[in-house]
């Protein structure tokens, strides 16, 4: 989602899930087994709604390189992934061979038709915690964003809607068939407030 780039305070810990959960893997190597769970949360005949997915991955550190700051993890079913750790994990070196790692990933997208006279505010703010130096690596991230789109034209026959956002993108939408639809709602604000979170934990194995 390009609205996440708007999370400066969760930055860092997004790069390193996208390195564990989506980066490509190289010829030797298998992406790592996560479990991801999704659902969606309607009013019926009301436009939007709540769509919520989370995503954990549990692995095992395989092997470690304090000198290149370099961890392969090797999920359960013996997939590994080898990834490269920044300056900014102050506990790397508390980091043995045996931990167990776990990453949970959660991500809320909201959207709603903004009320006539609703006033709202777009922008982006975020929170970080992390283990004090010289422990376990552990620690949790995360932040809201919002962008306001206008609806630009509606295309009855098809059911869909051309939503323009502030950077000047233009996107056509598909339009549930439960809302109406109508040309009233040319001009209109449509709301989208996307919320990040997560939590990454480094343990000794039981």
């Amino acid at each position: 989602m390009p609205f996440l780039s708007r999370l400066p305070c969760i930055a860092t810990a997004l790069v390193l899930v996208a390195g564990l959960l989506s980066a490509c893997s190289t010829p030797s190597e298998k992406p790592l087994k996560t479990d991801v769970s999704e659902s969606t949360t309607m009013e019926k005949g009301v436009p939007g709604g709540v769509h919520t997915r989370t995503e954990r991955l549990e692995a095992t550190i395989r092997t470690i390189n304090y000198d290149a700051r370099t961890v392969t993890l090797a999920d359960d079913d013996g997939n590994m992934k080898t990834i490269t750790v920044g300056p900014d994990a102050v506990n790397f070196n508390q980091v043995e061979v045996g931990d167990r790692v776990t990453v949970v990933y959660t991500e809320e997208t909201v959207v709603y038709l903004k009320a006539i006279g609703e006033t709202s505010t777009d922008g982006a703010a975020g929170m970080a915690a992390a283990a004090p130096e010289g422990q376990k690596p552990r620690g949790f991230a995360g932040g809201t964003a919002q962008v306001t789109a206008v609806v630009k034209s509606v295309n009855l026959e098809h059911h869909t809607a051309t939503l323009e956002f502030p950077n000047g993108d233009v996107r056509q939408v598909p339009v549930r068939d439960d809302v109406k639809l109508s040309n009233d709602q040319v001009g209109r604000e449509v709301v989208i407030q996307i919320t990040a979170a997560v939590a990454l934990s480094v343990d000794k194995a039981e």
